[in-house]
Formats: C-alpha cells, structure tokens, sequence
C-alpha cells in the first residue's frame, strides 16, 4: 500500500513538473482557444426573448378532479407536440410564420398537482414571441375542445409582453471563456496521458521500482548510426 501511494505521489509530481516544462505551449493553446472562441461566439444569434400563457381546466371542482387533472395534463403535453396544432397556429398568425417555426419555439411546464399549464414560445423579436405563444395556445385549447368534446380547458390571459431569457453579451462571453478552457484541459490531458504512458524511466524511484529492487550499475549503449552513448540501468 505505501508503495502504491509512493507511486501515485511520483506520478503527480512528475505530471505538474511536466505540466511547468510545457507552460508556453499552454499559453499558445489558450490562445488558439481564445481565437476559436471568438470566431464561435460571432456565430451566436441575438437576444432570446420568451412570452408565456397559461390555462387550466375549469372542472376541477368536480368529484372527479383528480382524474380530470391527469387527462388534461397529459392532452396538453401530448398536444403541445402535435404538427397539427403548430400548422393551425402558423395559419391564425398568416404570411411570415411556419408550423416548424412555431413547434420549435414552444415549451411546456405543468405545475404538479394544479389545473395550471404554461405555454411558452421563444424567439429572438419580442413580438414574435408574444403572437406565437398567443397563436399556439389558442390553437391548442381548440384541439383540446375537440378530442375532450368540452369547453373547460379555459386560457387564464393572453401573453401581452415578452422578457428576455438569454443576453447576446453574457453568452458570447461565456463562449469565449469555456472554450479556451476546454483548449487547455485537452491540451493538459494529453500531456499527462503521454508522460503516464511513456515507456520512459523519469526517475531513480521508478528505475528500482520505488527500492524494491537494487540499482547494480549502468551500462552504456551505443545509439546505431550517431555513436552516441547511452546508459542502461541494470
């Protein structure tokens, strides 16, 4: 055991000592990140802005509640998914709207154990979102009227603003924060995975197996072709 933990101590040496040998090539690393960062962080769309509905069930004071709150809840997660749904909301929005535009845009959140469901829409113009959410939503109590073949799925207000979820700023940021280190972290990797796996002997330690075996001399060994000598342990 304290042999082992001999060895885990040397490797961690020798891989900060490594790490100290190869700063500049992780400073160029960091840098080439930094680059790559910034050319990614161009690529990042603007503000993300969301507008948000909500409706219930208005049944829910019934004896059956608790069953009217499963069914609802799962028709409105089904039914959010629906293409259906998304193409009758691009048609209520017209010209400038598509069902794929629509479907991508909505999120569903369902509060546990309520009659609330919140509708989402997200989109880099505020007024994009506010008519999508408003469009999809309606769209979707229309659908639910159909298949339940009642009118007690109710929208509580349509959305009337929208409030912004991502900042361009603070994301590009961040962009190019991560990926000069996600550059370094590899690059770090790499270079203790190649000292670890070398067939190398770094040290005397390694070379007597941490002092279970003895060191009886060194026998020197002409490299072919250069005449140079070098020494083996034995």
């Amino acid at each position: 055991m304290e042999t082992e933990m001999r060895s885990i101590t040397e490797d961690i040496r020798l891989c900060i000592q490594e790490l100290r040998r190869k700063v500049f090539v992780l400073l160029l690393t960091a840098l080439i990140g930094l680059i790559a960062g910034i050319v990614a962080s161009q690529f990042v769309n603007g503000n993300v802005y969301q507008a948000s509905v909500c409706i219930y069930n208005a049944e829910y004071s019934s004896y059956y509640e608790t069953t009217a709150i499963t069914h609802f809840l799962q028709n409105a997660q089904t039914l959010s998914q629906s293409r259906k749904v998304a193409e009758s909301a691009a048609e209520l929005l017209g010209e400038g709207y598509t069902a794929d535009e629509v479907q991508g845009s909505v999120k569903l959140s369902q509060e546990e154990d309520s009659s609330v469901v919140w509708i989402s829409c997200e989109s880099p113009v505020p007024v994009r979102a506010i008519e999508m959410v408003n469009a999809f939503t309606e769209s979707l109590v229309n659908e639910i009227k159909l298949i339940a073949g009642a009118d007690s799925v109710q929208i509580l207000e349509y959305a009337q603003s929208a409030r912004m979820v991502s900042n361009l700023s603070t994301t590009r940021l961040l962009i190019m924060v991560l990926i000069p280190m996600a550059f370094v972290t590899v690059a770090c990797l790499i270079i203790t995975l190649r000292l670890l796996l070398s067939s190398r002997i770094l040290s005397l330690d390694r070379c007597t197996l941490n002092g279970q075996i003895n060191l009886l001399g060194v026998i020197p060994e002409i490299s072919k072709g250069t005449g140079e000598n070098e020494n083996r342990g034995t």
